[in-house]
């Protein structure tokens, strides 16, 4: 198990410390540990989200550069090397990465999935793709693509920011401030906050019929067993019956039952199950489930 430590300058007076760990194949079986040099950023300039894939670490936020490398709201830092590398072959600023901020960053095999508020990818200065809030970097290819038809920029992604994302059973699931996941421009379907990419079939799909029409907001996400967690600002979720559930705040879906449940008592009302306020953060160990918000 080998121990990293990212340290990204946000300013002379600021210095955020970050601590992950990742299992890689060691020559020795001993474990090692890593220190990341401090990143610099402009004073304005935040992180939001970071990834790490072998020995890669993806660092999203608003940005334009980081450790010297232009490069737009998303970097590559590679520990063998303990070098920085933008995500595009153009190293001048707005030839790589996206154009505006990276809220989520997940890992499936060689693909890179990027979230956040942003509709255009950058494989250099002038080639670039439109897409909506959500895109692809394959490590392989080092190349962008889109979550559904690269038409345009109206017919791929989901039309609203994506705050969080996870993977769970060869699948990625997105979560935002979003309503409908387009195949192409007029080819999409409503999911309601919560949207499901299968990256084998290239479509979108919903959990059921999210948090429904209800004004909200999905934060956070986590995935243990065959159970997908969401956290946010939402009193209820929607199963594909039409039933609506109350949550406060926090909900499962069950990948093998395919319908919502509530973290307490289902036949509840408000204050018998979930959180009494907002939650913007969840983790497991894989026994419990640890929430963080407002409440």
């Amino acid at each position: 198990m080998r121990k990293i430590v990212i340290r990204l300058g946000v300013s002379a007076a600021a210095l955020l410390l970050l601590s992950l760990s990742m299992a890689v194949a060691e020559k020795s079986a001993s474990a090692k540990s890593v220190a990341l040099p401090a990143a610099a950023l402009q004073t304005t300039n935040a992180v939001y989200a970071i990834a790490v894939s072998g020995n890669d670490i993806y660092v999203g936020g608003l940005f334009e550069g980081i450790g010297g490398v232009a490069a737009k709201n998303i970097a590559r830092y590679n520990v063998q090397s303990q070098k920085w590398f933008a995500l595009g072959a153009d190293l001048q600023t707005g030839g790589n990465g996206v154009n505006d901020a990276v809220h989520s960053i997940t890992v499936l095999g060689a693909d890179i999935y990027v979230g956040g508020r942003f509709s255009r990818v950058y494989k250099s200065l002038n080639n670039s793709i439109g897409v909506r809030c959500v895109a692809k970097w394959n490590a392989n290819s080092q190349s962008w693509s889109a979550l559904g038809s690269a038409a345009d920029g109206l017919s791929n992604g989901v039309n609203g920011d994506v705050n969080a994302a996870a993977v769970a059973g060869g699948n990625v699931y997105f979560v935002g401030g979003f309503k409908n996941a387009y195949h192409t421009a007029t080819n999409f379907v409503v999911v309601n906050n919560v949207a499901v990419w299968n990256p084998t079939a290239g479509t979108w799909s919903a959990l059921g019929k999210g948090i429904g029409t209800f004004l909200g907001d999905v934060k956070a996400i986590t995935v243990m067993g065959d159970n997908v967690y969401i956290g946010g600002q939402f009193p209820w979720v929607v199963r594909s019956n039409d039933y609506t559930l109350h949550v406060d705040c926090i909900a499962r879906w069950n990948l093998t039952t395919k319908n919502w449940f509530s973290l307490g008592v289902d036949s509840g009302g408000s204050g018998s199950n979930g959180v009494g306020g907002d939650v913007y953060a969840l983790a497991n160990d894989g026994t419990n489930i640890y929430v963080g918000g407002l409440f």
